[in-house]
Formats: C-alpha cells, structure tokens, sequence
C-alpha cells in the first residue's frame, strides 16, 4: 500500500520534497512503460526519510506493487479530477 498521507507529509518537508517530486514523474514514465523498479527504489528512500523523521512510512509492501501503483495512479487522477470542480 502507498501511503497518500505520508507523500504529503514528506512533501512539505525540505529533504523529502524533492525525492516526492522524482517519484511523481517516474509514476509518469511507469505508467507509461510498467517500469518498476525505479518507482520501487524512490518509494524505499521516502520510507528511509519517514524513519528518520519519525513519520507515516510512505510503502508498506505488504501487495503487489504493480496494482499498489495502478491504484495509487487511479486515485491521484481521481482526486484531481474533485479539486477541479
């Protein structure tokens, strides 16, 4: 599972920011080609982050990464779609 919540606490800290914004853009190029292995390594350094920061892990490995992707991509696109309205 792909902790939402802990993206976004990640986000708005100094260190995590940037390595957020690499992993939106590799759930870019995976939904382009399945990639996987990038977006599993970036989702790895964001819990290592989570550790250190004593936060929510951003990864729980506990499914299939490839439909944790396809869900977390769904949902993103989803919830977008609301904040438009």
């Amino acid at each position: 599972m792909i902790d939402r919540q802990a993206i976004y606490i990640l986000y708005n800290d100094q260190v995590g920011k940037k390595l957020v914004e690499h992993f939106y853009q590799l759930l870019v190029v995976y939904s382009q080609n399945e990639k996987i292995k990038p977006v599993e390594s970036y989702l790895l350094k964001l819990n290592d982050i989570a550790r250190k920061k004593k936060t929510r892990l951003v990864y729980y490995d506990n499914h299939s990464l490839k439909e944790d992707l396809s869900q977390f991509i769904v949902e993103e696109y989803r919830l977008s779609k609301m904040e438009q309205k």
